[in-house]
């Protein structure tokens, strides 16, 4: 087994440097082409809030098991069919096609204590931010309804809906980072191969 000389190894890469530049340079064009070839992908927030007010319980004791289950139906809401199926409607009606597959596709549920933010992509800014208000505008209606029947205890207040705003940072493919991360792929080959040729030297 050869001795690791760090030395040599340094000495190697001066005399091949330009094989490191050179993978650098192609893999910061690569990503370059990348970015061009894949629309950058914008996510709109928005947020339905609801907490449980222990002054409407009406039988105790409420075990914290209980409470989750009836903040729950927050997601249910908003993943219930009827739901899914309003949006798409709400949606054509601005000229905007969608399926329930490719809403689903596109969504995240996020629970942060007594906030549910519902997160939704796409590669059109304002696109994503219509479909995130449109979206949690019918979840509301949905928990309403729910909460009308009987389906969500009555100790679940709603404090509202906060409508999402327009993105304006994408959060996939972003035209920098792409190339940076390209060219660090590209300069990490560059060192592998200068060694892959030190070991057949």
């Amino acid at each position: 087994m050869d001795e690791f000389v760090p030395l040599a190894h340094f000495y190697r890469f001066l005399r091949y440097w330009w094989i490191a530049v050179l993978t650098t340079l192609l893999g910061g064009l690569f990503g370059l082409i990348f970015s061009y070839l894949h629309n950058p992908v914008y996510e709109a927030q928005a947020r339905i809030t609801a907490n449980v007010d222990l002054t409407k319980v009406t039988k105790f004791p409420v075990e914290r098991q209980d409470e989750d289950l009836a903040l729950f139906n927050v997601q249910v809401a908003i993943l219930d069919p009827q739901t899914i199926n309003n949006v798409i409607q709400a949606a054509s009606l601005q000229n905007i096609v969608l399926d329930s597959n490719k809403l689903l596709k596109n969504l995240t549920i996020e629970k942060k204590l007594a906030f549910w933010d519902l997160h939704y992509r796409d590669d059109n800014p304002v696109v994503a931010q219509k479909i995130a208000n449109l979206w949690i505008e019918e979840a509301y209606k949905t928990i309403l309804v729910m909460k009308d029947s009987g389906k969500i205890p009555s100790y679940v207040t709603l404090q509202g809906v906060t409508p999402a705003n327009t993105p304006q940072t994408p959060i996939y493919y972003q035209f920098t980072w792409l190339i940076l991360a390209g060219g660090i792929i590209g300069l990490v080959s560059g060192i592998l191969i200068i060694e892959a040729m030190g070991k057949r030297l």
